[in-house]
């Protein structure tokens, strides 16, 4: 695991330093608010969101109880994903 995390880290900064390098300095701040962005939802997936709904997904008795989980789980991420990207979007002007 340790290795898996220490590519990961070691990838992105090699995207960044690439990216800085052929992009122009506002395009790199675009570019670096997404991938911040992007990283904040993939936090909320590890902390716990995502694998309570795997869990809730697998207890899941029939295909009505499935779906009303998938409803919830859409309505979580366009919930995070707008109260991350407002303040992202109005930061950015």
């Amino acid at each position: 695991m340790p290795a898996y995390f220490c590519f990961k880290i070691a990838s992105a900064i090699l995207l960044l330093k690439v990216c800085a390098s052929y992009l122009t300095v506002g395009g790199y701040g675009e570019f670096a608010q997404l991938v911040q962005f992007g990283t904040v939802l993939n936090l909320l997936a590890v902390g716990g969101a995502q694998n309570g709904l795997i869990r809730q997904s697998a207890a899941a008795g029939d295909e009505d109880q499935l779906a009303g989980i998938h409803g919830a789980a859409l309505i979580i991420w366009i919930a995070a994903a707008l109260l991350l990207l407002v303040p992202l979007c109005l930061a950015s002007k």
